[in-house]
């Protein structure tokens, strides 16, 4: 059978192997699926209508989350063109106080860019944006404008850890 941690807080006790770390006890892990809503808006705003092929995944273990998530043809129908293009619902809230924005891996398809993207969680948040890095400039969010309605696409997984 399964070993079962019946009570809360409990968990699996390393403190007696080497280390300086403030916890030793591992006490949480969690496999599930979370839907990312595509908006104009960090909270509510415009939503996008339904997204066809929406994949989302995360596995939690300790404080650290590790979200993944697929879409294809991005429908941008009723959102706000000059506004920047938001990624809300992620499961967890990231950590707000220790650590920067969390930086994840994306692949992206008729999107408009210059240099490279990234996906961008901001900390104490549960939403995320694309962001582009060109040499010799400021970073830029990318823009509802530039998301090629019922043609983008994105893969992404980021890692960050939770509140």
């Amino acid at each position: 059978g399964n070993l079962v941690i019946g009570t809360s807080g409990k968990g699996i006790d390393f403190s007696a192997t080497a280390g300086t770390g403030t916890s030793e006890l591992f006490d949480d892990y969690e496999e599930g699926e979370w839907t990312p809503v595509f908006s104009d808006a960090a909270s509510g705003g415009n939503v996008s209508p339904s997204q066809a092929a929406l994949v989302g995944r995360y596995t939690k273990i300790g404080n650290l989350v590790v979200c993944r998530f697929r879409v294809l043809n991005i429908n941008t129908t009723g959102m706000t063109a000059g506004n920047d293009f938001f990624i809300q619902g992620f499961p967890f809230l990231s950590e707000g106080t220790t650590y920067n924005d969390a930086v994840g891996v994306v692949a992206t398809e008729r999107i408009t860019f210059t240099g490279a993207v990234a996906l961008e969680l901001p900390r104490n948040e549960t939403y995320a944006r694309l962001v582009e890095y060109a040499s010799n400039a400021d970073d830029d969010y990318i823009m509802v404008s530039e998301v090629a309605s019922n043609l983008a696409d994105i893969i992404a997984t980021i890692s960050y850890t939770v509140a």
